[in-house]
This record gives structure tokens, C-alpha cells and sequence, in this order.
């Protein structure tokens, strides 16, 4: 699990595999994809997620032109933290509960989702930028309203797809108790 360096701009992030750059004139049509023929590939241009695409013949068309372009297999990442327990005069340890909110510190993060293994909710990544361009990586907390129902574990979960980065430094619980 080697550290992941992509620098300092957003179109330079690589998440995916087996994939390949492109870096020069603005394009929308890449070629040199035989390695991935057929396969459904991802796709960042000048740091915006493009719709996934079939590679055909090696290539693939975008609807626009870039200048940078990352094109390769994607993956699903997927965080399943322990169950999180606390201390509330007492420990939830074994008791009946739900994660009703939870607030999620990202560093550098764009278009991760929350939920359970059955449904998943995103977050308004869109601070300030227009319309236009693609949201900023992300360096900030986020409240996510959880609702996942109750049970004594949490089957609370983080994950995302896109050829974007995901770090998580720290999930805050707020917990609602039935009892024991």
C-alpha cells in the first residue's frame, strides 16, 4: 500500500488500472487502448469524470476536448469501519442502535458515497465553482444523515467508483439507542 503522489492538480489524478495518460493538445478521441479492448473503461479529463466508456477498435471519443486524460479499468473502493461504539455513560457495546448522522473528515476527496451494502447516498461536493468546471477536490468535513436502521452493528460504509481520489481521516457517529 504505497502513498499515493498525484501532486497538486486535480487533472493529474490517476485511480485507475491498467490505464494510460494522455497529456498535449486539446483531443477527444484516444487511441493506443488495445490493452483494453472491449472493456468498459473510466475516464478523468482535465479533472472531470466522463461517462464510462466500451473501448473499440483501441479508442474512445469524448462529446469534448482535453488536454489531460486518464483512461483505464475502474474499481470500486469500499470502507467498512469496525462497529463504533462509545462510551455514553456506559458503553453501546451489544446494544440495540442506529447511526442516525455521522459527520466524515475527507482530505482531498471528490464524489464518494455513504449508506449500507444495499443503499448508498452521495454528498453535495459543489462548493463555489461554476457549473461549468468539474467541484474541487474536497478538505473539509461532510454530515452525512445516515438512516440505516437498528441493529448492534453498524453496517455503515464508504465507497465510490469514479477515477478520483478517497481519503477518509475521521468518521464522527451520532448514535440514537433503543436500549439493550
Amino acid at each position: 500500500m504505497a502513498p499515493r503522489y498525484w501532486g497538486t492538480d486535480q487533472e493529474d489524478c490517476f485511480f485507475v488500472d491498467s490505464g494510460l495518460t494522455y497529456d498535449g493538445d486539446p483531443d477527444s478521441t484516444f487511441s493506443g487502448l488495445d490493452h483494453l479492448e472491449g472493456e468498459t473503461v473510466a475516464i478523468l479529463g482535465d479533472g472531470a469524470v466522463f461517462p464510462t466508456q466500451t473501448v473499440t477498435n483501441g479508442e474512445i471519443t469524448l462529446p469534448e476536448t482535453v488536454s489531460v486524460c486518464h483512461i483505464g479499468l475502474p474499481y470500486t473502493y469500499k470502507l467498512k469501519p469496525m462497529r463504533m461504539d462509545q462510551n455514553m455513560g456506559g458503553s453501546t457495546k451489544g446494544v440495540i442502535k442506529k447511526i442516525a448522522n455521522a459527520t466524515i473528515s475527507f482530505y482531498k476527496t471528490l464524489n464518494a458515497l455513504q449508506g449500507d451494502a444495499n443503499t448508498v447516498r452521495g454528498f453535495n461536493w459543489r462548493k463555489d465553482e461554476p457549473y461549468t468546471s468539474p467541484p474541487n477536490l474536497w478538505t473539509a468535513d461532510q454530515d452525512a444523515h445516515v438512516d440505516i436502521g437498528f441493529s448492534t452493528e453498524d453496517p455503515f460504509q464508504i465507497e465510490g467508483s469514479d477515477p478520483l481520489p478517497a481519503t477518509v481521516r475521521a468518521i464522527i457517529p451520532r448514535v440514537d439507542i433503543t436500549g439493550s
